[in-house]
């Protein structure tokens, strides 16, 4: 909302042509680094300045937390404790978000709008709790169903919005630096292309004066030319494309996957139709955006090639049908992970903060064409702003620390476990970045993993032994260790540690590729 009001309306209008320094600065607010900053800080101050009293509002409502009878009498304690202190979380990212991101991301619309189906399912949860008066709300195959349909909507957008590789009116970057280069053609490329377009998208051409109307005519007409170029099975010619053919101060650059593309060299189809579109995207990185949609490869850290999304190459490629089993697993494991680690004071709350803090920093490099190049990453533009709901996610997690630490005022609930659990796992979605969750919230896979296999192996031996046998004293993992005489600081603190571990693992991994 802030970058349309200060940086669209009002910088555009005065800050380029006047003097005043005030008008000048709010061109800061166009940098995804900046407005993720001060979405970190505004979620962080509406939890610090509004946790009271919305702890207050709990406590009159007597929402207060039921203890499963099987822990322990440190638990038993803690009966009573306001707890959807999530609602919290929720708003202060929320109200963050609205502020500080652009509006027209439909991947930060789709990031806030699975996050809150997954605090409405763990919303309900918790109220069936409260109202009845026990430990356990929704049945596990209501909170499962809930969770699929959740992760069905999030794949059925993405697959209705990944159209072709044809080009819009709106998908030049710099129409103005694109107009130059085809009316003073410099290198082979733009020759050629010149000599592609119709007359009427010449004058176009030659008279465009930057101007709203003329700016809309003249995309529909390149766009038009442009497309009929996408169909031409010789548009690729390895002259044309030599690096010698352009002005030494903007030399072609051919991606790794263009290359391996050139290998194969697709003659018709959808094929084609790629392969010459990523060609002009080569060669104009800064005029021609790249095509929108989403990748159906699976992006393997330490394998550089797992990078490439075009079906022709990518080696990972499973396509939109085997990928929404891998969405569904992906958002049920993580959304769940994260409800099972929150079973101690402060402890879900620290490893969300040092988890989402690891994911802002892959957004955004992901999101970045210059950093996602240099690591061998795949690049999602359309990503961009999920930094910016990241950051409100580290914010408002750190402000409900301030509440959630021990002993504990109040805590999150479902509503607050499952929505960051469901919010990890779109991100790790919708930037490519599924196989890095792992590392990026190793204590949420730990944990849910000792879960799996106590159950597991229970039954495991009650089937062959007769007897059922249990690996930990008891499950998740940190109520083992307070079983084994730790007190519950001390477990937090260590978890802390570990999951610091694995967020710089995470990190680490951007350059082993």
């Amino acid at each position: 909302m802030l970058y349309y009001f200060l940086y669209q309306l009002i910088f555009k209008q005065y800050g380029g042509a006047g003097e005043s320094i005030f008008y000048k600065g709010l061109n800061v607010f166009q940098y995804i680094t900046f407005r993720t900053t001060w979405a970190t800080i505004t979620a962080l101050l509406i939890s610090l300045l509004f946790g009271g009293k919305v702890i207050k509002k709990l406590r009159e409502l007597n929402i207060g937390q039921e203890i499963r009878e099987e822990l322990s009498a440190e638990h038993h304690a803690k009966k009573g404790t306001p707890t959807m202190g999530g609602v919290l979380i929720l708003g202060s990212v929320f109200i963050s978000t609205i502020l500080w991101a652009r509006l027209d991301s439909l991947y930060l619309w789709l990031a806030l709008v699975a996050t809150t189906a997954f605090g409405i399912i763990g919303f309900l949860d918790d109220y069936i709790k409260i109202v009845k008066k026990r430990s356990l709300g929704l049945t596990e195959r209501q909170k499962l169903f809930g969770q699929f349909i959740t992760a069905l909507i999030v794949w059925g957008c993405l697959f209705y919005t990944t159209g072709d590789s044809l080009f819009r009116g709106t998908e030049f970057k710099d129409l103005n630096k694109f107009a130059v280069k085809l009316n003073q053609p410099k290198d082979s490329v733009s020759q050629y292309l010149q000599g592609q377009l119709t007359p009427e998208t010449r004058q176009l051409l030659t008279g465009y004066d930057g101007s709203k109307a003329q700016t809309q005519a003249l995309q529909r007409a390149l766009a038009t030319d442009l497309n009929r170029v996408l169909n031409e099975p010789n548009f690729y010619d390895e002259q044309r494309f030599n690096a010698a053919n352009f002005p030494e101060d903007d030399k072609l650059k051919l991606s790794d996957e263009t290359k391996k593309i050139i290998e194969k060299r697709p003659l018709q189809g959808d094929g084609l139709i790629r392969f010459n579109r990523r060609l002009l995207e080569d060669v104009y990185p800064a005029e021609i955006g790249r095509a929108g949609g989403y990748f159906w490869n699976i992006s393997i850290p330490f394998f550089k090639d797992t990078a490439f999304t075009d079906p022709t190459v990518a080696v990972t490629y499973i396509g939109p049908f085997l990928y929404l089993l891998f969405i569904i697993f992906v958002l049920l494991g993580s959304s769940n992970a994260v409800n099972l680690t929150d079973g101690m004071d402060g402890l879900a709350t620290s490893v969300t903060f040092i988890s989402m803090s690891a994911l802002t920093a892959l957004t955004y490099v992901a999101s970045d064409g210059r950093w996602s190049s240099y690591l061998d990453i795949t690049h999602k533009p359309e990503a961009a702003e999920l930094t910016v709901f990241c950051g409100a996610m580290v914010g408002a997690s750190l402000g409900f620390l301030w509440h959630n630490a021990p002993p504990a005022e109040v805590f999150m609930g479902d509503v607050g476990s499952l929505a960051i659990g469901g919010a990890l796992g779109t991100v790790a979605i919708l930037t490519k970045q599924e196989f890095l969750l792992p590392f990026i919230g190793g204590i949420f896979i730990i944990e849910a993993a000792s879960v799996m296999l106590q159950v597991g192996y229970f039954k495991f031996t009650k089937r062959t032994a007769g007897k059922g046998k249990r690996i930990f004293l008891q499950a998740p993992l940190h109520h083992h260790f307070q079983l084994t005489g730790w007190k519950e600081p001390k477990i937090v603190f260590r978890f802390v540690i570990v999951a610091i571990l694995f967020a710089l693992m995470s990190l680490s991994t951007l350059k082993l590729r």
